[in-house]
């Protein structure tokens, strides 16, 4: 698992890199305000508010740019740090490009960046998903049958995005406290921890998050104790 040691400051909780190349890294961010909220009428468009952001590489380089066609950085991987600053999770992302940067109350040299983006695969909903996961809450079982409809889409949506065991253990079977739930919005639960993989969510130009393959004999995370 990849960590943003060196290369984030205490309580960064996110970080971009180019798809393109991974030791081009753009920074890590405290906050990403928007990422998680589509704008009106277009379903995958993100403005995205980066709070306490520590820019470089392909990102540092556009923020000299707001208003030209360079501030366009590119696409890149969105990545969610745990409280280590361990890699729990990515999203691809298309057209990062910078509106906006000005200082950040953080201190330290960081700015508040403003960027736009597209990412269809960031639903609403998954953000609390990911905090329960970031702050080792996700422990108590049957919290799958709380969830209305489209936040389980989005749990499993956070499955699909997550890395390694986290994703085998998001959502054990016994989770649900009984019969796994009907399929949501085309994505199988029991796939989550079957061994067959997930099918990916579309996203824009044929990417999206990375498909996860997981043996359920592996998959005890906290919700199944």
């Amino acid at each position: 698992m990849r960590t943003s040691s060196g290369r984030g400051g205490e309580g960064q909780r996110y970080a971009l890199t180019s798809d393109e190349d991974d030791a081009d890294f753009w920074g890590s961010a405290r906050e990403a305000e928007g990422f998680f909220t589509p704008l009106p009428d277009e379903e995958g468009a993100r403005r995205v508010r980066l709070k306490g952001c520590l820019p470089l590489g392909g990102l540092l380089r556009s923020v000299g740019h707001v208003g030209s066609r360079r501030a366009l950085a590119g696409n890149a991987r969105f990545e969610l740090l745990d409280g280590a600053g361990a890699t729990m999770g990515s999203y691809f992302v298309n057209d990062v490009t910078v509106i906006d940067v000005e200082p950040s109350a953080c201190g330290g040299g960081l700015v508040d960046l403003t960027v736009t983006l597209w990412c269809e695969n960031a639903l609403a909903g998954a953000e609390h998903a990911w905090d329960l996961i970031r702050a080792g809450r996700l422990n108590r079982t049957g919290m799958w049958h709380e969830l209305t409809p489209e936040d389980r889409h989005a749990w499993l949506s956070t499955a699909h995005a997550g890395t390694g065991s986290l994703a085998a253990g998001l959502i054990p079977s016994a989770a649900w406290g009984g019969p796994p739930p009907r399929p949501v919005g085309g994505l199988r639960p029991e796939a989550v921890v079957g061994k067959s993989a997930c099918p990916a969510l579309p996203d824009r130009g044929g990417r999206g998050t990375r498909v996860v393959t997981s043996n359920a004999a592996t998959a005890s995370g906290p919700l199944s104790r």
